[in-house]
Parts: structure tokens; C-alpha cells; sequence
């Protein structure tokens, strides 16, 4: 009794004393069809789908149907069942496999045509950094509960999508992220739909300071970028001096942080305070040692592309032109750079601003010299800010030029943006104390390409605020992108004696002479102060 069906093909050979011969002999063993894939399957309403049917049996079985199909369904003479169904329900099929031995195979067999899986929302919401997040996904069509996993693509750091169709978390990434959903019941029957979205950075907060107590006031801008009053901090318990700060990623969380130091009148210190939980990050330290009472300034930026800010600490009046740089060592700062530049001997202190000004995605730093010095500016390339001696020709990204008149002995403000969107940071410069309120913004590009007395001779705009050169307390400056545009907006503020006063200009409105002005900000009630009122 053969156990195998087939085609066979033997050699026989008989022998006897005279020799003997061979034959080549072929022989057939055939068998019944006979059906031996399961009896069910289920498509999706309108999608295409297939199923295979299979059989054993030789020669083999060739596949047909007594019963009349589901519309859009046909059944191959190989076994394929398959098509885009029009009409939901179940319907039993009677499947025959022939191959002439015997009697055929057949099977009953049932197609369950079910509703697609269909998902709700189409399109999920956008979020932001540190931003509580939650979107529910819903599936539905065939019977439920539906079980929700991701197909494919990654959701940003900090969400999750949990088996309840449940998008839930506080994202700590930003960009644009595509993922698939797919949704499955206890019948197997899946669904699966693609989601774009977009998680857009934490708000930078404009921190503005000046207050005697030490505080600052942060505000936050909304979606066109106008700035709404947040809270008041203050990291030293009520000094009695004022401060300055910087705003920036210190550990590298994805939301900004403001570093303080303390302004004159009280031994220097440096602060950090954590911008997601508002609890100091960096507790108060003495940044040079020797409790310095001059006060300090502030600016920071990732030289070493860690993904978290140094700041750089420069001292004021009645120090020299000390360079000091430190990153986050666990809850500790870390002193990663600490050199004089300019006059070592010089002792009006230096202001220093970051930003990438040549354009390779590393920030640059800019330091210029303070009050009773001359409106020098030095750049130190960015690769080379943590490892320079300060005095390198070779680690400047230009020699040191004058913002103003080499006459002038109030020194400089400054800070680093990208105003006319070139992909190069633009230095924008403030007069010092004694002063009027001149802001002088020069292309980074030019300067780095054909120099800083092109630049200055041609600079991307040239004003008095408010139209006033008899105001004499000088003016200081910041940059942010309030609007979002990617292009540097610029904020001003008043100097000490004078009533204070914020203004943000639009980055998108500079040219020649002074921006229109996109918003006036009076966080002290025009209170004179006797600092002044910096912004950061």
C-alpha cells in the first residue's frame, strides 16, 4: 500500500547465468483531493484582500464553487480567494477541489466580510516641550475593544502610546514625527492609520532683571510672540543689589533655564534655577572667588554640542577682562574655561554675548570690554572658546574692531542673532552707560567674509531708540525669536537713572533706520532704577 502519491520512476533489473537487462519503469500513484486549509477567513469591507486555499491530492486539485460569491470576491482554479468586498456580512461557501480521482473534495466554508477598521482622529494635536500632552485614539467597525500599538516610526522622548489608544506624556523632544497606529480586536480584525505631528520647542522666556531686590520677571510670548507677564524669581533671597541673567538649556532638558549672577554691591554670586520645576538647579556660588563686589554679566550657548548650555561669566566695573565658562557637573557647576582677553590690566570689567556667527553650527563667543574702555569687541571662534588662551589671534574669527567711535569710553552691550535670516548670527551692539540709547546691528556674514570695518561702514540697521540721542544712560539688548519665524527678534531696554522700560523689535522689520516696534513691556512700573533694567 504506497503511503505517498506522485509520479515515481524505478529501474528494474533481471539477471540470470546468461547476464541481465535493465528496465526503466514509471508508475503513477494517485489521490483524492481532498480540502486541507481552515474554513474561514475574514476580509475588510472594501479593501482588497486574499485568502489561500489549499489541498492535498494528485494530480493536483484544481479549485471551483457551487455557491454564488460575495460581490467583488472571485475564486482562482488555484485557490485564491480574494477581492475587495461590497457588502458586509457572513456567507458560506461550498469550495470543491477536483483533480478526476475519485470523488472531489469539498468544503463548507464561511467569509466573514467585517467593516474596516476605521480610525478617529484623523489627524492628531501638535504639542510643546515640557507641555503635558494627551490624544485619545478611537477605533471602530468591526465589534471592539480594540488593542493600540505603534506599527511604526517613533513618537518623540517623553510620549507613549499605551494599549488603551491613549497618546499621554510631556515630551522633551522637538521636531516633526511621523508614526503609524495600528489598531487589533480579539477576532484578529486590524486597522492602522499614519499620524503626523509636530512638537515645537518650550517657549523661550525673556527674563528681565534690574529690580534692587534681585528678582527678575520672566515673561512668556504667546503663539504671535507677544509677551505676557510670567512670574518673578529671585535665587539670592533679596540681596539688595540687582542681577542679570541669561536664558538657555543648562541640563539639557529641552526647556530653557535662567542663569543669574548678582549685579554690584554684594559679593558676586551665580545662580541657576530650573526652568521646568522652577527649583534652583545650581545653588549660589562665587564664580572668581574672593567674593568680588563689583557684580557680574552673564551669556550662554553649547560650545561643546552636549545638548546643555555653558554660561559664561564676565565680571563689571573693577574687574579685568575675565572670561569664565561653566557647565552642569551633576547639581554642581563645572569651571570648563577661565582666560582674560583685551587688556589684562585693564579693570572695567567685559560683556560677553554667544552666538554662532560664522554660520557651522557652533556658537561663537563675543566679548567686548566695559565701562571706561573703548567699544572693543573681540570674537573667539566657537571650537576654540573653552581651550583658548583669549589673546590667540588664531582662535578669533576677525581681529578685534570697535562697535563705536574709538573715542567713546563707556564701553559696549551686546548680543548675537540671526536678524536677517542668513544662517549667520548678526551682532547687535548697545551703547554704554553714558551713551545715547544707539543700537548698531552689523551682518555676521559680512564680518566674517569681508571684515569688520564693512561691516560696521554698512551695518543691517543704525538707530536711536525712539528716535532720542539726549537720553545718556546707554541702552542694553538681548535676542529671541518670539514669533517663531526663525529670525532674531530684538528687545531693548533702559539704563540706570532713567525711567525703566522694555521694547521688542521684530527681526523681520529691520533695515536702515529703527524697526517699528512690536511691543512696549513695563515690568517695573517706569520705576527709575539705579541699575538699570537688563534683559536676557
Amino acid at each position: 500500500t504506497p503511503t505517498a502519491s506522485g509520479t515515481f520512476t524505478i529501474t528494474i533489473t533481471a539477471t540470470n547465468a546468461i547476464g541481465s537487462t535493465d528496465q526503466t519503469f514509471t508508475f503513477t500513484v494517485n489521490q483524492v483531493a481532498a480540502i486541507t486549509s481552515v474554513n474561514s477567513t475574514r476580509f475588510a469591507l472594501d479593501e482588497i484582500d486574499s485568502f489561500q486555499v489549499t489541498a492535498s491530492g494528485f494530480p493536483a486539485p484544481a479549485f471551483s464553487t457551487s455557491s454564488t460569491l460575495p460581490n467583488g470576491i472571485t475564486l482562482s482554479s488555484s485557490g485564491v480567494l480574494s477581492g475587495e468586498p461590497t457588502n458586509a456580512g457572513t456567507f458560506t461557501i461550498t469550495i470543491v477541489a477536483t483533480n478526476g480521482i475519485g470523488a472531489p473534495g469539498t468544503q463548507t466554508f464561511t467569509l466573514t466580510v467585517v467593516p474596516p477598521v476605521v480610525f478617529t482622529p484623523l489627524k492628531i494635536a501638535d504639542g510643546q516641550v515640557a507641555a503635558s500632552y494627551s490624544q485619545q485614539l478611537t477605533a471602530s467597525g468591526p465589534a471592539g475593544p480594540f488593542t493600540f500599538r505603534l506599527a511604526s516610526g517613533t513618537l518623540p522622548a517623553g510620549l507613549t502610546l499605551n494599549p488603551n489608544g491613549a497618546v499621554r506624556g510631556s515630551p522633551s523632544q522637538a521636531g516633526t514625527f511621523t508614526i503609524t497606529a495600528a489598531a487589533t480586536n480579539g477576532t484578529a480584525d486590524t486597522g492602522s492609520q499614519s499620524y503626523t505631528f509636530t512638537i515645537i520647542p518650550a517657549p523661550v522666556p525673556l527674563s528681565i532683571s534690574g529690580a534692587p531686590d534681585g528678582s527678575a520677571v520672566q515673561f512668556l510670548p504667546n503663539k504671535t510672540g507677544s509677551f505676557a507677564l510670567g512670574s518673578a524669581i529671585d535665587p539670592f533671597a533679596n540681596t539688595g543689589t540687582s542681577s542679570r541673567t541669561a536664558v538657555a538649556d543648562v541640563n539639557g532638558d529641552g526647556v530653557p533655564d535662567t542663569i543669574f549672577v548678582t549685579g554690584p554691591g554684594t559679593p558676586i554670586r551665580v545662580a541657576v534655577e530650573n526652568g521646568a520645576s522652577g527649583s534652583l538647579l545650581v545653588l549660589p556660588f562665587d564664580p572668581f572667588g574672593g567674593n568680588f563686589l563689583g557684580g557680574g554679566f552673564v551669556a550662554a550657548g553649547d560650545f561643546d554640542g552636549d545638548g546643555r548650555a555653558e554660561f559664561v561669566i564676565t565680571p563689571d566695573q573693577g574687574g579685568g577682562p575675565r572670561v569664565s565658562i561653566f557647565s552642569l557637573s551633576g547639581f554642581d557647576p563645572k569651571l570648563r574655561a577661565n582666560y582674560f582677553t583685551v587688556d589684562p590690566n585693564f579693570r572695567g570689567g567685559a560683556r560677553a554675548a554667544v552666538g554662532d556667527i560664522n554660520g557651522d553650527h557652533i556658537p561663537d563667543l563675543a566679548v567686548a570690554a566695559g565701562f571706561g574702555g573703548g567699544p572693543r569687541v573681540a570674537v573667539i571662534n566657537g571650537i576654540d572658546a573653552l581651550t583658548t588662551d583669549g589673546f590667540s589671534f588664531s582662535d578669533r574669527l576677525v581681529g578685534d574692531f570697535f562697535a563705536f567711535g574709538d573715542d567713546l569710553r563707556n564701553g559696549v552691550y551686546l548680543a548675537i542673532g540671526d536678524v536677517d535670516g542668513d544662517g549667520f548670527g548678526d551682532l547687535i551692539f548697545g551703547a554704554g552707560p553714558g551713551g545715547g540709547p544707539e543700537v548698531l546691528t552689523i551682518s555676521g556674514q559680512t564680518l566674517v567674509t569681508r571684515g569688520s570695518l564693512v561691516a560696521v561702514n554698512n551695518p543691517i540697521s543704525n538707530f536711536f531708540v525712539g528716535g532720542s540721542d539726549s537720553d545718556r544712560s546707554g541702552v542694553r539688548v538681548t535676542t529671541t525669536d518670539a514669533d517663531r519665524d526663525n529670525l532674531a527678534d530684538v528687545v531693548v531696554a533702559t539704563g540706570a537713572d532713567v525711567p525703566s522700560g522694555v521694547r521688542v523689535y521684530l527681526g523681520k522689520n529691520f533695515g536702515g533706520g529703527e524697526p517699528s516696534h512690536f511691543q512696549d513691556l513695563d515690568p517695573f512700573q517706569s520705576a527709575v532704577l539705579a541699575d538699570g533694567v537688563f534683559v536676557g
